[in-house]
């Protein structure tokens, strides 16, 4: 994983975009806003990085960032990386951040994984089902009897009064609504599942019995890399920096 894009949600509008840019190469964190930031006069820039201008460099992840990380002197942490989905050797931190969202409940910021083709030609992506602390206790308990390797079905959510590329997920056996696929990859799962039609594979990774249940179903969403697919194109993704 070598570029993330910070997602911010305007507290007025409550329109969501990208305002910057984290990526690393050779041990060194860039980081650079990009013109989603200038969208709106709320936006709040980052910590001590006031130049939209400028672009940021440090030998350790920027602290916006690594406070979303879990630090590995907590006890948890082994859970943690298990969670994840990870080996012993866990995942760098861009990594965690792509596979958790970077999600805080304090704040209304999202770090969303660029996509990148596969060698073998697919667009991959891993998630944790979003929602499920709002299920209904039945559709609770069926999310947590999940196999690993089931399959799940998305679902275009197209009567959502708050976001018009919302993708829910349900079961199959039992039929059960389980949440939602993350709001910072809606958009890619649904473009893809129409350019590809039935070439789209969901499935559980992992079920985590002893995780909050914002990190309880762990999916795997797989798919050929559609020649039309062009991700992380749109203007606001341009960082200032460049322009």
């Amino acid at each position: 994983m070598t570029k993330l894009y910070i997602v911010w949600q305007d507290p007025s509008a409550r329109s969501w975009h990208p305002v910057g840019r984290l990526s690393q190469k050779d041990d060194v964190y860039k980081f650079v806003y990009t013109e989603g930031a200038n969208k709106s006069e709320q936006f709040p820039k980052f910590g001590r990085m006031q130049d939209l201008y400028r672009e940021y460099e440090s030998n350790e992840i920027f602290p916006i960032f690594g406070n979303r990380l879990l630090p590995k002197s907590r006890p948890e942490y082994k859970d943690y990386i298990d969670w994840l989905g990870a080996s012993d050797d866990g995942l760098d931190p861009l990594e965690q951040l792509a596979r958790t969202g970077g999600i805080k409940k304090t704040d209304s910021l999202m770090i969303y994984p660029c996509p990148e083709k596969t060698s073998d030609g697919y667009y991959e992506t891993y998630f944790f089902v979003h929602g499920i602390s709002h299920l209904k206790p039945e559709d609770i308990h069926c999310a947590e009897s999940l196999s690993i390797g089931e399959k799940l079905y998305p679902l275009f959510d197209i009567q959502n009064p708050y976001d018009q590329d919302a993708v829910s997920i349900r079961s199959d056996d039992p039929i059960s609504f389980l949440g939602y696929v993350p709001r910072y990859i809606a958009k890619d799962v649904k473009e893809l599942i129409e350019l590809n039609k039935q070439d789209a594979e969901l499935t559980v990774v992992r079920v985590n019995s002893n995780a909050p249940l914002q990190m309880k179903v762990l999916c795997r969403f797989r798919t050929k890399w559609h020649e039309d697919f062009n991700p992380c194109s749109h203007s606001e993704f341009k960082p200032i920096s460049n322009s």
